[in-house]
């Protein structure tokens, strides 16, 4: 009898079922959007931000900001109550203003398949071989992104792009970066990561990036916009403490350690200390990785780690960002050596996503931010491990010198 090839095995299976998966998915979303009674109804979330884009371009950029004359419209146009409200920054409504210039389900297809191409590109950077494509398409973040028409895609090419252009070109990563602004929960660690880094180019690149969007939304949409935002701050705290307050940002979407703790029934003052313990050691982390000059996979990973168990505010689209570790820690381990427990581990962290939609919320909810933090304690392992063996060689080699200088003698 011939003896299995596990290995074989495996990789076939990661060649064939990822573009079936996707395809399959594809072919429902199409269908989809084709059988829809209304364009409108396809799509999800995408209906606020082509709705929101409609009013700007028609001067009437402040309704986004006034959640019930906005629910109000978004109600009219899809034809059934349709309670989003608009947490985003100005700078984000500048962004997608040429939305509403198309008509909904090709502004929709736009939306969705630009991003989504940069998004490969991006991930294909980071590891170059071609099963990085598939295992990209059918990451269960980006069915969940295209499903639910968000900005997932967007925020992971922002983010990534940014720290791949990073050590060569720190002027275009500081641009980048500054329009991943839009993003001000998962954007906060990356300026304290650069001052940590020494990245001063990128760093004031982006401070410059970030000041032209802010002129050009003042300009574009008013300077009012920008007080609307800052109120709504407050209510959006309100509604991450409280749940969804007649809006679709309940917990039980949410992916984030205080979303979890409050739908099990937590108190918030006890919700808030957990959480900022987090914060706190995803943000010293951070800054040890980048002020130590660990290697730049290790740096983007364990960045980008932090950035999602960092937020208290983040939903199942947000984890395409969480394509970019996973494929930087992979791709050292292919290129340098697999760590013991380290492909069970990354394999795991592929299907995060999926937990969202489980049944069983808070446990399932609870298990992506501890996933996300065992992904972060591979990553550190991987560094520690790495910096041993340096700290050896340099010793074997300075030994060597000495016996030769020695001999010599």
């Amino acid at each position: 009898m011939q003896e299995i090839n596990i290995k074989l095995v495996w990789r076939k299976i990661f060649t064939i079922g990822p573009p079936l998966l996707f395809a399959a998915y594809l072919i429902k979303w199409i269908f989809n959007l084709l059988l829809k009674n209304s364009n409108v109804n396809a799509g999800g979330d995408f209906l606020q931000y082509w709705v929101a884009s409609s009013l700007a371009t028609s001067g009437k950029p402040l309704i986004v900001f006034d959640f019930t004359l906005f629910n109000k419209i978004l109600a009219e146009v899809a034809g059934k109550p349709f309670p989003l409200a608009w947490f985003y920054p100005p700078t984000f409504l500048v962004m997608i203003l040429p939305l509403s210039l198309l008509p909904y389900s090709v502004s929709l297809i736009t939306w969705l398949s630009i991003p989504l191409f940069m998004y490969v590109l991006v991930v294909r950077r980071i590891a170059p071989d071609p099963a990085t494509i598939w295992l990209t398409l059918a990451f269960p973040a980006t069915l969940l992104n295209i499903g639910y028409g968000q900005n997932g895609f967007l925020s992971a090419c922002l983010f990534g792009g940014g720290l791949l252009l990073l050590d060569h070109h720190p002027y275009l990563s500081g641009l980048i970066f500054g329009f991943f602004t839009y993003k001000p929960h998962l954007f906060i660690l990356i300026p304290f990561a650069l001052i940590a880094g020494r990245h001063w180019k990128a760093l004031w690149a982006l401070i410059l990036s970030f000041g032209c969007l802010v002129l050009i939304s003042v300009y574009t949409v008013g300077g009012e916009s920008w007080l609307f935002f800052l109120r709504n701050i407050i209510i959006a705290t309100a509604v991450l403490e409280r749940g969804s307050q007649g809006y679709v940002q309940s917990w039980d979407k949410m992916v984030t350690f205080f979303s979890v703790t409050r739908l099990t029934g937590i108190v918030v003052p006890v919700a808030y200390i957990l959480q900022g313990t987090v914060m706190l050691g995803a943000f010293g982390v951070t800054i040890w990785v980048w002020f130590r000059g660990a290697s730049f996979a290790i740096r983007a990973s364990v960045l980008t780690l932090c950035a999602l168990i960092f937020t208290p505010h983040a939903f199942a689209y947000d984890l395409t960002i969480l394509i970019l570790p996973l494929a930087w820690i992979g791709w050292e381990g292919h290129t340098k050596g697999w760590l013991g427990w380290e492909q069970a581990v990354l394999f795991l962290g592929w299907w995060v996503p999926l937990f969202s939609v489980l049944p069983g919320k808070p446990i399932n909810l609870l298990l992506i931010p501890l996933i996300i933090m065992v992904l972060l304690f591979f990553a550190l392992r991987r560094w520690m491990i790495e910096n041993a063996n340096s700290v050896v060689e340099k010793e074997t080699s300075n030994a060597y010198v000495k016996t030769g200088q020695y001999l010599d003698i």
